[in-house]
């Protein structure tokens, strides 16, 4: 199980990002509201442009509303994970469960329905980066699971996984967001070199299941920002760990690519 400090730092993470800090300016067009729905990725990329700022933020082009980035969690919300693995047996906690507004700790986590619902956004991003690529079983129905870990390759975890997105998209869509974005994620880097480690192999094939989900989901769009990401030279004091956003990081990513890519939807959906 999670430890008590984890339990602590993802609740305090979920509650920073549904608070969505600070009131960005308006503009005399309304601006394009988004949010972020994720794991720690997404986490500490909202934290860096809330407290660095974007130009489209800035200019009032984009709001941000509140959204839900959950550390630690993957999209699978039911799936066990391999013993001794980062995602081991019986550690998919309660409060990653998207689908559903859910009581833990004590503390009230809201399901991504609800979160819409109660702060309307035009442009729903997601990014989920390295909880779903570990060896797991998946569930065959209520309390019990497959007999065999399975990874992203094998075609029944595939096939759930893809449902488990278009779940996701389901729930965002059914509390009123506009548009349905998946974003990709850049390769993990070795924080000492900033060199790809092995571990990409997995990424990778997270990410080109990500690039075709709209073939299987008409509905969503996917913005490639991680294939955008590995062709950039970024500092590793921008990704200090070789995953997480640093504030300026957040920021030049945002201002280089994200965001532009955020209100190409926008303008895309009308």
């Amino acid at each position: 199980m999670i430890s008590r400090p984890r339990r602590a730092l993802l609740v305090a993470g979920l509650v920073v990002v549904l608070l969505a800090l600070g009131t960005l300016p308006a503009s005399a067009v309304r601006p394009v509201r988004v949010s972020y729905f994720g794991d720690s990725v997404a986490f500490t990329y909202v934290f860096g442009v809330t407290e660095a700022g974007t130009a489209a933020f800035e200019s009032g082009a984009l709001v941000m509303v509140p959204g839900s980035a959950r550390m630690g969690c993957p999209v699978a919300r039911y799936a066990r994970g391999h013993p001794g693995g980062f995602n081991p047996e019986g550690d998919t906690d309660p409060a990653c469960d998207w689908s559903r507004d859910v009581t833990w700790e004590g503390d009230p986590v809201p399901g991504f329905t609800h979160v819409v619902q109660t702060n309307p956004t035009d442009i729903a991003v997601l990014m989920y980066c390295g909880w779903d690529t570990a060896q797991k079983r998946i569930p065959t129905g209520p309390g019990t699971w497959d007999t065999e870990f399975r990874t992203i390759g094998d075609p029944a975890f595939d096939a759930y996984l893809q449902r488990e997105l278009v779940g996701m998209a389901d729930a965002l869509f059914a509390g009123g967001a506009r548009v349905v974005a998946f974003a990709t994620c850049g390769s993990l880097r070795s924080p000492k070199t900033g060199e790809p480690i092995p571990a990409n192999e997995g990424i990778g094939k997270w990410m080109d299941l990500l690039r075709h989900q709209p073939e299987i989901d008409p509905r969503v769009a996917v913005i490639d920002f991680g294939a955008w990401l590995d062709q950039q030279e970024i500092p590793l004091a921008n990704r200090p760990d070789g995953v997480h956003f640093s504030a300026v990081g957040a920021r030049l990513a945002a201002d280089d690519y994200l965001d532009q890519q955020i209100l190409a939807l926008a303008r895309a959906a009308g």
